[in-house]
């Protein structure tokens, strides 16, 4: 007998409970998904690792993951598509696999590693997606480039002795209004 809660308000009467394993639910493992290396920078690929585990009592088969990153940031607006990597073995329940996807080069900016898992048939949406944080920095040559063309656009301030100084400041420029 199963005890647990049932997971829709007011229970399911009249029908299977609704905490029993469902008969196809693949799911991504909480805590599963990483990125290697684990410090990122513009332009560099990486390796992202997430575990799917059959939650059901059927085999489960032909799966999807794909990974995108969300942005954080008010510089970016799309999200940035990474890949996908299909997984044609079957699973049984209660087995697990970890699905690697290599991505290309990544652009700079604060980010949300989503992945997102797509099965034939899965009944439980609830844990076929996860994400974490990921600060794509710039290297250092790269930001003061960067720092450099806002300074010159008006948008930056700097604060310093030269342009060698290594206590040198960047402050963010008031707009007054017109």
């Amino acid at each position: 007998p199963n005890w647990a809660n049932a997971l829709p308000v007011d229970g399911t009467p009249g029908a299977r409970n609704s905490v029993a394993p469902s008969l196809r639910d693949a799911g991504l493992v909480p805590g599963s998904l990483i990125s290697e290396p684990a410090v990122l920078r513009a332009g560099m690929a990486a390796n992202v690792r997430v575990r799917v585990r059959n939650h059901g009592v059927t085999l489960i088969a032909n799966f999807k993951i794909a990974c995108n990153l969300i942005p954080a940031s008010p510089e970016f607006f799309q999200p940035v598509f990474l890949g996908e990597s299909v997984f044609e073995s079957a699973l049984a329940s209660g087995e697990e696999v970890e699905v690697l996807l290599s991505t290309p080069p990544l652009p700079a900016g604060e980010y949300a590693l989503r992945a997102r898992l797509s099965a034939e048939g899965d009944t439980n949406p609830l844990n076929d997606s996860l994400e974490i944080a990921a600060a794509i920095g710039l290297t250092p040559r790269a930001t003061r480039t960067r720092l450099a063309r806002l300074v010159g656009r008006g948008l930056v301030r700097e604060i310093g002795t030269g342009p060698q100084d290594p206590r040198r400041r960047y402050f963010l420029v008031d707009r007054v209004p017109a």
